[in-house]
């Protein structure tokens, strides 16, 4: 295990660096405060409707001077979105981006181009392009679905539903299905069953703890030619890999706590970021332990946040240098090799989501 806070602590990055970031909401201090109860109670995710929150989406940069604090003030640009969670480059100057319901595709300044729409798009998470970067993939966990879309045509050519492929009932009993003669087929056997129409939903889908997977992260697996899908389940700490042609599903981690984050390639491997115990996990291509990088004992959290943890996303910039984004104690980066460690303050109330780096300044 490699401990960050066994490392020398500098002021500022090694040079500058150019990203965006995703906030998802600006509501970060009240957004503690329910996930303090979460925790204490035992249930992670929503129990009751909420209001769609407005979240930000911010050119700035890392720089090597100045106080480290990272404001609406100091950045290039600021855009707002309702939820936007994650952010993908889309050839040399546009962007993908998902707000809560909907993939936007977005020019070099953050101004909206297009939009990419699909039924059983809420609460969306992460995108990911094939190889060809012909088609994308829409994690969408409001419906523990995974979606995937022509880029020419914006049509769907692929999907995966959690409740179709082993992940119903869930925790109440509840099975979800899609189709209305299913939902009577397993009333008549005596089940508890709810057909899901998108139509009498928002762009949140099911709440949180109804759901069965929530499906936080998919990506296509760079080692087998996209022909399988890597999924990280939310409600269930697990990563899993889907077939595409057959949608059967075979477990490939399982020691994860609940809402892990971050899976992506790395090194011919895998990292995923184990997002409630603080840590990042090197994987190999067989998804076993290679290292894990400890973040939980860094300073710097509040007093009555100590007993928890929220690393929400570590992202590679090199092989040995990482960029963390830690929901309690800020942008994080840090040099496993030569062993020291920054930390970056953005606003106080930025709920941090996801971050793409652009380049050195």
């Amino acid at each position: 295990m490699i401990y960050i806070d066994e490392f020398r602590k500098i002021d500022g990055c090694y040079e500058p660096l150019d990203i965006l970031l995703v906030i998802k909401s600006v509501d970060q201090m009240e957004r503690r405060k329910r996930l303090l109860d979460q925790f204490k109670s035992g249930t992670i995710g929503r129990i009751k409707p909420r209001p769609i929150s407005e979240g930000l989406l911010v050119k700035c940069q890392l720089s090597s001077g100045g106080d480290g604090t990272i404001t609406a003030d100091n950045a290039e640009y600021v855009r707002t979105f309702p939820e936007p969670r994650h952010i993908v480059a889309y050839g040399s100057d546009r962007f993908l981006l998902t707000e809560i319901g909907r993939v936007d595709l977005l020019d070099e300044e953050g101004r909206v181009l297009d939009v990419m729409l699909h039924p059983y798009f809420a609460f969306l998470h992460t995108l990911a392009l094939d190889s060809s970067h012909n088609r994308l993939l829409v994690a969408s966990p409001g419906y523990d679905a995974i979606i995937e879309l022509d880029l020419t045509t914006k049509k769907e050519v692929w999907r995966w539903f959690g409740w179709d492929h082993g992940f119903n009932p869930n925790e109440e009993g509840v099975y979800f299905t899609t189709s209305r003669e299913e939902a009577e087929a397993l009333e008549e056997k005596g089940c508890s069953a709810q057909y899901i129409d998108p139509e009498e939903y928002n762009e949140q889908g099911l709440l949180t703890a109804a759901r069965t997977t929530h499906p936080n992260g998919a990506i296509y697996n760079v080692y087998k030619d996209d022909s399988t899908i890597i999924v990280s389940l939310g409600r269930k700490g697990k990563i899993i890999e889907i077939d595409r042609t057959s949608g059967n599903h075979s477990l490939r981690l399982d020691t994860l706590a609940p809402m892990p984050h971050g899976i992506l390639p790395y090194e011919g491997g895998w990292m995923v970021t184990n997002t409630t115990r603080g840590e990042v996990w090197l994987l190999d291509e067989n998804f076993t332990t290679r290292q894990q990088i400890i973040f939980n004992r860094l300073p710097g959290k509040a007093e009555e946040i100590s007993g928890f943890e929220w690393l929400q996303l570590v992202r590679p910039l090199t092989r040995d240098l990482f960029v963390a984004l830690d929901a309690n104690r800020g942008i994080i980066v840090c040099d496993v090799a030569n062993r020291w460690y920054t930390i970056y303050h953005p606003d106080r109330n930025w709920c941090l989501q996801d971050i793409l780096f652009l380049g050195k300044s």
